[in-house]
């Protein structure tokens, strides 16, 4: 697996739990697709982008077939073979970096498949005092 991690981000205001879920998704597809593969490779990275953290999560594996690219993120649709996939891990992926204000997004091509998480950075504001009174 190769790591290249930018270590000075921006703090996100997220639900921890839930995108460790958007990870294991992401993370056991590549896992799969590699299943066959002589030479796997993995590959995580993080940068920021302006307003938004990126999180990339790439594989080398034979990629998504384009007439299946458009349903991807589709409930119950699944690349793997019947009784591998419930086809509800990339569903459920979009849904909670949607409900966190981000995007997520692929380009796949033969030997090259890429999935990008971005996520905003959180606005950090500086607590008011509330005085007796107001």
């Amino acid at each position: 697996m190769q790591r290249d991690y930018d270590l000075n981000l921006s703090p996100i205001q997220a639900y921890g739990s839930e995108l460790n879920q958007v990870w294991t998704y992401l993370i056991d597809n590549a896992i799969d697709a590699l299943a066959d593969h002589p030479t796997p490779t993995i590959k995580l990275r993080t940068c920021q982008e302006e307003t938004h953290l990126l999180v990339e999560i790439a594989d080398n594996g034979p990629g998504i077939p384009p007439e299946m690219q458009p349903r991807i993120f589709e409930a119950f649709f699944t690349t793997k073979a019947v009784g591998q996939g419930t086809g509800l891990g990339l569903d459920m992926a979009y849904r909670i970096v949607r409900k966190h204000g981000g995007d997520i997004y692929f380009e796949s091509i033969s030997s090259n498949t890429q999935f990008y998480v971005r996520l905003p950075v959180a606005v950090l504001t500086t607590p008011r005092v509330f005085r007796r009174g107001e």
